[in-house]
């Protein structure tokens, strides 16, 4: 009868123990699908953000070949407005030099 009252209470002590380690995986279950859930929104939130980057960069690229562009148009324009005032200089010259002749 006392090997039975200790077999009773053993497992009273293993119920309960069992109890409370599938409560906790309950838990554990739901907090891992909550991360599931995280790491998903995570995962679409990076890819959205890889993209925009792309569009960034693509845009940024862009930007730069338009203002490189500019750039060497502004050189040409400006060797041209040197080379037209060396001339207007010339023509100055050659205008006094007529008027006093």
């Amino acid at each position: 009868k006392n090997e039975k009252q200790e077999l009773q209470i053993s497992n009273n002590h293993l119920s309960s123990q069992n109890r409370n380690i599938t409560e906790e995986c309950k838990k554990l279950k739901a907090k891992n699908n909550s991360c599931t859930v995280t790491n998903v929104q995570l995962r679409q939130e990076n890819e959205k953000l890889q993209e925009d980057k792309s569009d960034y960069l693509q845009k940024t690229d862009a930007a730069i070949k338009k203002l490189q562009h500019e750039k060497r148009k502004l050189r040409l324009f400006k060797a041209n407005q040197d080379k037209l005032k060396q001339e207007n200089i010339k023509l100055k010259s050659k205008e006094n030099d007529m008027k006093y002749k």
